[in-house]
């Protein structure tokens, strides 16, 4: 039985987007554990000065619009969000 790919669009905001370069990149992750983590790692592979930045800061996700947490399932199409804790006063 062949597993076919999830194809998701990832979107970058705040701090990670000026740290990554790019507001929005497409992913493919095929596998079992078809998750955000799963795309937060396939990220890390592609691009490893990513890795710094994306895992060395505390990530926040939406799926879709709305906030989830790293193994949260992810369907084809779907659109991740990364971004850093908000703070304010």
């Amino acid at each position: 039985m062949t597993v076919a790919a999830v194809q998701v669009n990832v979107l970058f905001f705040a701090s990670i987007r000026e740290a990554v370069g790019v507001d929005r990149i497409q992913v493919a992750i095929k596998g079992e554990h078809n998750d955000i983590a799963a795309v937060i790692d396939k990220l890390c592979q592609q691009n490893p000065c990513w890795a710094v930045v994306i895992k060395s800061r505390k990530v926040l996700a939406a799926l879709n619009q709305e906030m989830a947490h790293f193994d949260s399932t992810v369907s084809d199409g779907d659109e991740i969000a990364l971004f850093p804790p908000v703070t304010g006063g």
